[in-house]
């Protein structure tokens, strides 16, 4: 499992780069957390990110 926290100066998508890197190399469950837009997406193998909030 993988975590990690998007901070108010962070750009999204290379984080989400970084959490489908996560995923490709074995990781089973991944969790993108954004501060700045207040949700959380979440990842696993063989389905795209899942949106909450």
């Amino acid at each position: 499992m993988r975590n990690s926290l998007r901070a108010k100066t962070d750009r999204l998508g290379p984080l989400q780069a970084k959490m489908e890197e996560f995923i490709a190399n074995g990781a089973v469950l991944g969790f993108l957390i954004d501060l700045k837009d207040g949700c959380a997406h979440i990842y696993r193998p063989g389905t795209n990110a899942t949106d909450l909030g």
